[in-house]
């Protein structure tokens, strides 16, 4: 049997309050307006893993379809977080769309900004962009952009100097990740 497009955007939800189900129409997009991370320190202290779900409500109930990276910069920056990490298919924010080692190692606030307001950033990677930035403003340490489908590009990007994709910080973590930069080419140098 073939679906139309209109099948791809609707699904058949659980309601909790009368025990059935009810279609949930996911082109109804929201904004959030508050997170509550009370119910997610509970969690960490027991020690689980939550998942969050990428959806809303309205004042009326109607659920509502937020971006992924909207809802995950807002929780990191509501615990606060430490570091955020959005998953991209691409290794990170790109000079030039085309050629992939053309990737910016890293960006402050400013540049990011800067970047953006310049319409130099296109497509998926401006709302993934913008919320990495929120993020930083709001007291994340540092949000990382990287490639979801590379092989380990978690691990490179937390456990090395150069990383996966792209750092997002302000000045001040500018200056710490730079002498880190500077401590291992100079133990590079001295090897």
């Amino acid at each position: 049997a073939s679906r139309g497009l209109g099948d791809v955007y609707k699904r058949q939800v659980y309601d909790g309050e009368t025990g059935g189900e009810r279609e949930v129409d996911f082109q109804n997009v929201g904004d959030i307006r508050q997170v509550r991370p009370d119910v997610l320190r509970v969690l960490f202290e027991k020690r689980f893993v939550p998942v969050v779900a990428s959806l809303g409500c309205s004042d009326s109930g109607e659920v509502l379809n937020i971006n992924a990276d909207t809802i995950a910069a807002e929780i990191a920056a509501s615990l606060p977080a430490e570091k955020l990490f959005l998953f991209s298919n691409v290794s990170g924010v790109l000079r030039d769309v085309n050629d992939p080692s053309s990737q910016y190692s890293y960006l402050t606030v400013s540049q990011t900004e800067e970047l953006i307001a310049k319409n130099e950033i296109s497509g998926g990677m401006i709302p993934k962009l913008v919320s990495a930035t929120q993020a930083v403003k709001r007291g994340v340490k540092r949000a990382h952009i990287i490639n979801g489908l590379q092989d380990n590009a978690l691990l490179y990007e937390v456990f090395t100097v150069s990383g996966a994709g792209t750092m997002i910080l302000d000045r001040e973590e500018e200056e710490i990740y730079l002498s880190r930069v500077e401590a291992a080419d100079q133990q590079k140098r001295g090897s």
